[in-house]
């Protein structure tokens, strides 16, 4: 539509990506029934939390559709989302450092390596010598291997520190930080 916001086209545009197959009709002859049915589908394949994000952009652009004329009816109104699943909370900055001063040597040179880089506790944990390029360390986390960028401080300190933590004894030793903190 001329003059549509771009996060109202973008939203769209997801909305519209979602709904393939169903919308080799005009939106107006589209039922609840056949949404619900898209939405049994999406959840086989996909996590609760990724499809609640397509289920909105769905409503949503119903509601445009309504809003602009194009439908009498929004057959997505009885669409429900599910109950998500509770997403991991990251430290704020301030939390962070807390944290970072209550630690001991080599907990503080491990969340320095974590924060700096990004990475997951798991891919952390599995790094070893040989996976420490010049600027780069080769990781394998749930996504599968891939390049983490490191600065030269970061670099030399997680040399230093790889392989001395087992998944264990860094589960207990943040544990206790975290509870110290």
């Amino acid at each position: 539509k001329e003059g549509a916001k771009p996060r109202t086209v973008d939203i769209a545009r997801r909305a519209l990506a979602c709904l393939g197959s169903i919308l080799k009709k005009n939106a107006h002859e589209i039922i609840p029934q056949e949404l619900h049915r898209l939405k049994m589908e999406m959840v086989s394949n996909r996590s609760v939390n990724g499809v609640n994000i397509d289920l909105r952009n769905i409503r949503s652009f119903f509601r445009f559709c309504l809003r602009m004329g194009y439908i009498n009816k929004d057959p997505s109104v009885e669409l429900k989302e599910f109950k998500s699943k509770p997403v991991a909370r990251c430290f704020t900055r301030d939390e962070m450092l807390i944290f970072y001063k209550l630690s001991d040597k080599p907990l503080k040179k491990s969340i320095f390596v974590l924060y700096n880089t990004g990475m997951r506790k798991g891919e952390y944990l599995g790094i070893n010598p040989v996976d420490i390029g010049s600027d780069y360390v080769l990781v394998n986390g749930k996504t599968g291997i891939r390049k983490v960028p490191l600065k030269a401080g970061v670099r030399a300190v997680l040399k230093g520190i790889c392989g001395y933590w087992s998944k264990w004894g860094f589960a207990s030793a943040f544990r206790r930080m975290k509870d110290k903190a």
